[in-house]
């Protein structure tokens, strides 16, 4: 019977000392052993270590975070141990890096955006916080879904930056985490993600009060309402109609912002309509015309 540390993921890490945590995920392999497991490890000082126990499952994780105080190290190999009753310990090592000047990225306010294809851009606002470095800071970001565009203020030798996302009429929906980074020159680069969920926007008409007009040649006008059914679009809408015959004139009540509308139809005296014609209503939005 035996557990062991089947791999580390990531197997290398880096630290600000004062910084951000760094999570390292533990997957367990077991052989005839059912009982609890219990991850240890020998950090060096100025570095803390808190778990997420694996028990009786297969997973853990440790969450090391370096103190302002920590002592700078590069590579060092760090010894991660699993332990259960009556079974040997299991080891496995990963290389451990401490820096004492860094940056910490954060966000100021929301940390999620939501966009509407076609709709006006939404914009991040990051903090830097910053470790004995006070050189430039430059942000970037990670694959945005298609039709989804980004423009960066770059923080520079400031403490702020922002990132405005915009997704054009094109694009589709889309639910991802997107990855910020931060570098600069001479310090290790740092990420933070934030949710991006990306909604079409769009109408239709889903409903006319009738499917069916008789005209008479110089007779009273006919009218037909129109309702609109709208999902994350609120701009102003036009109605058209087209395959009408000669002599017949329509005039409009526009739904604007509004769910109805409607299309007045009239014969004049001299019209010779064909019976039984197909005609066409449809709805545009105002911004395309």
């Amino acid at each position: 019977t035996s557990v062991r540390i089947a791999s580390l993921s990531p197997s290398s890490v880096t630290l600000t000392a004062g910084g951000a945590p760094e999570t390292i995920a533990v997957a367990l392999a077991r052989t005839n052993f059912i009982g609890s497991a219990t991850l240890a490890v020998d950090a060096p000082a100025g570095v803390t270590a808190t778990f997420s126990q694996p028990g009786t499952s297969n997973s853990g994780s440790v969450t090391l975070r370096a103190s302002s105080t920590a002592t700078p190290v590069t590579n060092l190999p760090v010894t991660l141990t699993v332990s259960g009753s009556g079974v040997a310990s299991g080891t496995a090592t990963f290389n451990l890096t401490t820096n004492t000047t860094g940056i910490v990225l954060g966000f100021v306010g929301e940390s999620a955006i939501s966009l509407t294809a076609g709709g006006a851009p939404q914009t991040l606002t990051l903090s830097v916080s910053r470790i004995n470095y006070s050189g430039n800071v430059t942000l970037g970001v990670g694959a945005l879904p298609p039709g989804v565009t980004a423009t960066i203020t770059q923080p520079g030798s400031g403490n702020s930056g922002a990132i405005a996302l915009q997704a054009s009429s094109a694009a589709t929906f889309a639910n991802r985490l997107i990855t910020v980074t931060a570098g600069g020159a001479g310090i290790a680069t740092v990420s933070t993600s934030f949710q991006l969920v990306v909604t079409v926007s769009r109408f239709v008409i889903s409903g006319l009060s009738t499917n069916s007009v008789v005209l008479t040649a110089g007779g009273g006008p006919q009218t037909i309402g129109v309702t609109l059914s709208r999902t994350g679009f609120a701009g102003s809408v036009n109605l058209d109609i087209s395959g009408l015959p000669t002599g017949v004139t329509a005039s409009f009540s526009q739904p604007g912002t509004g769910s109805t509308g409607s299309v007045t139809l009239q014969d004049s005296s001299t019209a010779v309509a064909p019976r039984d014609l197909d005609i066409n209503i449809t709805a545009r939005s105002a911004a395309d015309e």
